[in-house]
């Protein structure tokens, strides 16, 4: 059985390569990750990445 999710009562905002480096994870994988839809990053009006 899965562990379930943990919410956090405030968005907290990390940089990509830090998250990576807590994740073990590359950068590549993180986009890939959104763009399948397993993450949902917020976007400012212009479309980058908050």
């Amino acid at each position: 059985m899965a562990a379930p999710c943990r919410t956090l009562s405030k968005r907290a905002t990390i940089l990509t390569k830090d998250a990576a480096s807590l994740l073990e994870i590359s950068q590549r994988m993180l986009r890939h990750f959104e763009t399948a839809g397993l993450l949902e990053v917020p976007r400012h009006t212009n479309g980058y990445r908050t």
